[in-house]
């Protein structure tokens, strides 16, 4: 009796099933990777916007808080429009809270910014208090979100802040 013995390489080139089994695990391949495709964009773009939102929101904070650093010691800035005319102190805080975002890439409207009074809850008057008063700044802000179908998550963020005796 003749023994034959076959290495791996040659039983699977002699076999002529090996091609049609090896397309199989190719369009099994396909198939799968069109499966696990749309989830795995998913995981990433929602990665993606988290970070985002993250970041967003550790800017929007550093800000209001810059913000009302600079607006507890009562100071004045001139309206850019008019120079030697200064603003507010309202306007004054609130033109440095969009100057410090916008070097953050974050631009902010007037509407999205709230300047009360922290013993006026509804926040009606746009008025940052007197010496030693406390004064609330609130930023809400929209912000879209990719993963979502461009659905939009509001961020809002607030501080308060005791202002520091000043002159009037």
């Amino acid at each position: 009796r003749l023994r034959m013995s076959y290495t791996a390489a040659e039983s699977s080139s002699s076999n002529p099933f090996t091609f049609w089994r090896r397309m199989d695990e190719r369009g099994a391949t396909m198939v799968e990777s069109a499966l696990a495709l749309p989830l795995f964009l998913l995981i990433l773009l929602s990665t993606i916007d988290l970070l985002r939102v993250i970041q967003f929101d550790i800017s929007l904070h550093y800000t209001l808080a810059n913000a009302a650093r600079w607006g507890i010691i009562g100071e004045r800035l001139d309206n850019p429009l008019a120079p030697g005319i200064p603003l507010t102190r309202e306007e004054s805080i609130e033109l440095r809270l969009q100057e410090t975002a916008q070097s953050y890439g974050i631009t902010l409207s007037a509407d999205e910014i709230q300047l009360c009074p922290a013993t006026d809850p509804a926040c009606s008057a746009d008025f940052a208090g007197n010496p030693n008063d406390f004064f609330l700044i609130t930023v809400s802000r929209p912000m879209a979100l990719f993963a979502f179908g461009g659905k939009s998550l509001t961020l809002k963020a607030t501080v308060i802040s005791k202002n520091e005796p000043f002159s009037t």
